[in-house]
């Protein structure tokens, strides 16, 4: 695990575009704080450090103040990790109502280029304002374009709560979908002002939830079907792989069976059978389906290889026909 210690902060003034002398007082209260938390906890235990001031683009469009911040402030006090062999990562947000991507595109870059900062976490600020769910594909792609272009990691900070309470699970699995297609990590920001108690039973539900999520979309992403909180690369008995999860019945758009999955269409070496996909007369290819006893692959007349079963106790061979067997109550020869 790798903790990032925050710095220094004083929200009274940041939020107006502040000047010279409290930019000064950021930088200097920052190298003290970096200093303390060096000689307070192991070197080992600390990756990086993180200023939480939330840049936005809104306070410093202005070049000349944009530079002010950089040079007074961000760049170093990055520097100064930097020469403790740590990293400096920054977590700033967007305003779809404020500015355009392309401005915040733009933007980042010409901050970003001269910062000294390695990690640019951006806020996906669904917690905050829910009329940015629509937007943060857009905006973060944006600037993770921009933390490309200047050699600087992007990561996505996704917002757990909405008002005083954490957020849906549902609203968390799509924000974390959305954004673990643009970002290389994703971190998590919740309020620590909520009352304990309840804080405490929300975060342990939500984290239950996450747990599913995350063995969800790990089948998911292996390409198995996920089905009553089990992973699955062939479905049970009498069930059929369709959109990652398992089925009774095959529907209409994807209506045949091939592989114990749902298809639209058969390979090239097969054909319809009903419903089945099943090998064209005369091929040569030995198959076997299913990874239960009991799963029956139907196979035109003339067909090589017959499967009924995958465990097999007894296996035959007649003429150049072969016939597995077991428990299985049916067994079909060709």
């Amino acid at each position: 695990m790798s903790i990032y210690l925050g710095v220094y902060a004083e929200n009274d003034g940041w939020w107006t575009t502040p000047d010279d002398a409290y930019l000064f007082r950021q930088r200097e209260n920052s190298i003290k704080v970096i200093d303390e938390l060096l000689a307070k906890f192991p070197q080992t235990a600390i990756k990086g450090f993180y200023i939480p001031h939330e840049i936005a683009r809104y306070y410093w469009q202005v070049p000349a103040d944009m530079q002010r911040l950089v040079n007074n402030f961000v760049k170093p006090v990055s520097d100064y990790a930097h020469s403790k062999n740590k990293t400096m990562m920054i977590s700033p947000f967007f305003n779809q109502d404020l500015e355009t991507s392309a401005q915040d595109y733009q933007f980042f870059k010409d901050m970003l280029v001269n910062s000294s900062v390695d990690i640019i976490a951006v806020q996906d600020g669904v917690g905050s304002n829910a009329a940015r769910r629509n937007f943060s594909v857009e905006y973060l792609t944006a600037i993770a374009k921009a933390a490309t272009e200047t050699k600087k990691q992007f990561w996505t900070n996704v917002e757990l709560f909405e008002g005083s309470a954490p957020a849906d699970i549902t609203r968390i699995q799509d924000q974390c979908v959305n954004a673990s297609s643009i970002s290389l990590k994703l971190i998590s920001y919740d309020y620590s002002t909520l009352t304990l108690d309840h804080y405490v039973q929300s975060m342990q539900s939500l984290y239950a939830d996450l747990i599913i999520f995350n063995a969800k979309y790990t089948c998911i992403h292996q390409n198995n079907a996920y089905y009553n909180s089990t992973c699955y690369i062939y479905c049970p008995v009498n069930y059929f792989k369709f959109n990652n999860s398992c089925v009774r019945k095959c529907p209409g758009e994807s209506q045949f069976i091939y592989d114990s999955g749902c298809v639209s269409n058969c390979p090239d070496n097969y054909q319809i059978d009903g419903i089945n996909c099943v090998l064209k007369s005369g091929d040569k290819t030995v198959v076997i389906i299913g990874a239960v006893a009991g799963v029956v692959l139907s196979i035109a007349v003339g067909s090589t290889v017959a499967v009924v079963c995958i465990s097999k106790k007894e296996q035959k061979k007649k003429k150049n026909r072969i016939i597995l067997s077991d428990s299985c109550s049916n067994v079909v020869t060709y």
